[in-house]
């Protein structure tokens, strides 16, 4: 009935856990091994499926069957946007389908990856890492709830770094407490381990067992049962369902509402400009239709997007909206300001390898630091390059002019012309046996000491950074800061260093940072210019890239521009999802407490299904022990699975710090709360509980009570009750 991918049909003594298998033909897929269970639906024919358990099990007529658990390979391990559909009525076929399934779980892997390889470079050393640095390094957001998960065999519940993305983030941190900001350190915290059954569940499981049906006893014990709302949710078997369940749980007038409004196929721009019952914002939105269809070109139509904006914002609206390229519109950022363009420059130079350093820096130092930078890149002879320093410092031009004058004509008369006095004391120094020029120059006047030091040094090197940190400490600004970061072997970490105190010019490096991955122009400018850009102009300008001069397009770009800023994040929203499902768990991303977006983003992947709903938020691993309780191999002890997954991931940080570093506690910790007779399956109130409620504050799902989309079904300053109708789900179509 199976295969492995591509290959011919495998016999089933070869099969193990985790394999990746493709139906040969339609299978019967039954609720739990008893042969006299009904099937609950048909898998078809190349639809692609993962072993979740093997087990061989006896008939009542004493024969050995096999029987597998599998999970459906792109709801088990897809991201969200990709595990909308139920399993009854999802299939893969062909190969396309199946290498984009099985892409999107090396995506999966390489993240969880990737982010535990970035926390260890970051942490090695006793250093410690910061949310930004993480998000720097992985490219996604990392919470210390997701640090925990990632590193072991359950979902990586991390946030993308898109406007949408990083609200639902800061939204996470504000749960960590009063003052965690993107700039706080990234802690490894056991309060964040996904939770365990108890022995008390495994035991009550034990008739489950007997008939098959054990794991999926105890899966739906964990947390006692807190989540079940949302799994039993997404295991409706239509997407109306689904979500009109969901708006339930959710339980907030304007989200069932929003939901409502925006029903009757895929969440577009034009039905959430619809959704408001702001006239006004109605009335511009037609006003900007109007202009899109009257515009004589496609060119003079996307400039009605941008209408409303005004100076540096407008000015990169226009050049972005007929960018070729990302790097054209890479280039259009310089519109914004003058930081801007000289950041973008400078990461550029840093860049190429084969630029200088101190070149690189010149542009974004100022004053006679950028002079004397400049010159140090330009001028290869130590001569040109003490010079240059004379020119922009009195000090170094008494010396150089003083030694000059030493060479040619009277010691005396040299000192009293350059440095004043009768010189004599200069002169009888140089006269005696070993008289040097700086030992004498200091005598004479000992402010000249420094600057003869600092000239020795320039005219003794050819290093650009080292004869720039010679001259930074006499340059005065951030020179000295300067030569530090030239002077470091890391590119990257210059660069960012060099732009550091300059929050626009630091916020462009990351915006060319993130340009480098390549991505399209409209979502590197919807996902790449926070800082640089109001959250309203990138999402409007990002659309009228991405509209390619269609005018359907730019008229709904167009409409969406008059949404008031607070509204940006729900365009992104609709803009970046894939599905109705999608679009709701983004647009109640920033207001859900954290282990409920997570228990909502598992219960979607795994449409539902206990088994993989626990697997996706306490880890396969942990469904491994649990196997291993009923098998009678003894299970939760001190070298666990999950214990051992820990401490693979992050023992090489133990070596060398104390008994106090994070990794060395975290781990220790570990070991007593996952396996041993104190652990949380003997003794579960270790850890405090999640919160009780999905929704945190319900007001960031809107922006505040005077949003527009708060007014929907009457917030505290709502306009006007409408849309009734929206807010009854069973009248819900997608």
């Amino acid at each position: 009935m199976f295969s492995a991918r591509g290959a011919k049909p495998i016999n089933v003594e070869k099969i193990n856990a985790d394999d990746i298998l493709v139906a040969k033909q339609q299978v019967e897929i039954r609720p739990s091994p008893a042969l006299s269970s009904a099937a609950i639906f048909l898998l078809d024919k190349n639809a692609l499926v993962r072993v979740v358990e093997k087990r061989s099990i006896a008939t009542s007529g004493g024969d050995q069957r096999t029987w597998l658990r599998i999970a459906n390979f792109t709801l088990s391990a897809a991201p969200p946007d990709h595990a909308s559909q139920n399993p009854r009525n999802s299939t893969i076929s062909g190969q396309e389908s199946r290498e984009g399934a099985a892409a999107d779980i090396a995506a999966q892997a390489k993240t969880a990856k990737n982010v535990v390889a970035c926390f260890k470079a970051g942490t090695a050393g006793r250093k410690f890492m910061s949310f930004n640095d993480m998000r720097d390094c992985a490219g996604v957001w990392v919470s210390p709830r997701a640090l925990v998960r990632c590193s072991i065999d359950s979902s990586c519940p991390v946030l993308p770094d898109t406007y949408e993305g990083r609200a639902a983030f800061d939204a996470v941190l504000q749960q960590y407490g009063p003052g965690v900001t993107r700039d706080s350190t990234l802690h490894l915290d056991v309060e964040n381990l996904p939770r365990l059954p108890t022995a008390a569940s495994i035991k009550g499981c034990e008739d489950a067992e007997r008939s098959g049906d054990g794991l999926r006893c105890v899966s739906q014990s964990i947390d006692d049962g807190k989540y079940s709302a949302v799994v039993r949710c997404f295991a409706k078997p239509d997407e109306a369902s689904r979500l009109g369940c969901f708006a339930e749980t959710v339980n907030n007038a304007n989200f069932t509402a929003l939901m409502g409004c925006m029903s009757g196929g895929p969440p577009t721009l034009d039905k959430l400009v619809s959704c408001t019952p702001n006239q006004k914002i109605a009335s511009d939105a037609v006003g900007l239709r109007q202009c899109v269809q009257s515009a004589a070109t496609p060119q003079m139509a996307a400039k009605c997007a941008s209408e409303g904006f005004a100076g540096p914002q407008k000015a990169f609206a226009d050049c972005a909206a007929s960018a070729a390229s990302p790097d054209d519109a890479a280039k259009c950022l310089d519109k914004i300001s003058p930081d801007v363009a000289k950041a973008r420059g400078t990461v550029g130079c840093m860049a190429d390898a084969s630029n200088e350093a101190v070149g690189c820096a010149a542009d974004v130092l100022s004053g006679n630091a950028g002079i004397v930078a400049r010159c140090i890149r330009d001028e290869q002879a130590p001569d040109k390059r003490t010079s240059c320093a004379a020119a922009e410092n009195k000090d170094f031009a008494k010396v150089i002019d003083l030694t000059r004058c030493v060479k040619t004509g009277d010691a005396a008369a040299c000192a009293a012309k350059h440095i004043g006095g009768s010189g004599t004391i200069f002169a009888a120094c140089l006269s005696e046996a070993g008289g040097k020029l700086e030992n004498c120059l200091s005598k004479a006047d000992p402010a000249l000491e420094g600057p003869q030091r600092t000239l020795s040094c320039l005219s003794g090197t050819a290093d650009a950074a080292h004869a720039f940190a010679c001259a930074a400490p006499h340059l005065g600004g951030e020179a000295v800061r300067m030569a530090d970061c030239v002077a470091s072997p890391d590119r990257m970490g210059a660069t960012m260093c060099l732009l550091e105190g300059h929050p626009e010019a630091r916020a462009a490096q990351r915006a060319y940072a993130c340009i480098s991955s390549g991505s399209s122009a409209s979502n590197l400018i919807a996902n790449c210019s926070e800082g640089l850009l109001d959250p309203k102009t990138s999402q409007t300008v990002a659309c009228v890239v991405r509209a390619n001069g269609s005018r359907a397009q730019l008229a709904s770009c167009a409409a969406s521009a008059a949404l008031p800023p607070d509204a940006a994040r729900l365009v992104g929203c609709a803009a970046s999802s894939q599905g109705p499902t999608s679009f709701a768990l983004c647009a109640a991303g920033p207001a859900m407490n954290e282990e409920w977006r997570i228990a909502a983003e598992c219960a979607v992947q795994s449409s539902g299904n206990p088994i993989g709903f626990a697997g996706c938020t306490a880890g396969r691993l942990t469904l491994k022990e649990i196997t291993q309780c009923f098998s009678g191999k003894g299970c939760f002890g001190p070298n666990n699975t999950i214990i051992k997954a820990y401490t693979n991931a992050f023992n090489d940080l133990t070596k060398g710090p104390g008994p106090n570093n994070d990794a060395v506690v975290f781990l220790n910790r570990v070991r007593d709360l996952a396996g041993g007779p104190n652990s949380l399956i003997n003794n579960p109130g270790q850890l405090k509980g999640g919160p009780n409620s999905m929704i945190n504050n319900p007001s960031q799902i809107w922006g505040g009570d005077s949003s527009v989309f708060n007014q929907m079904a009457g917030g505290k300053n709502s306009e006007v009750r409408k849309i009734l109708r929206a807010m009854d789900p069973t009248t819900w179509r997608f």
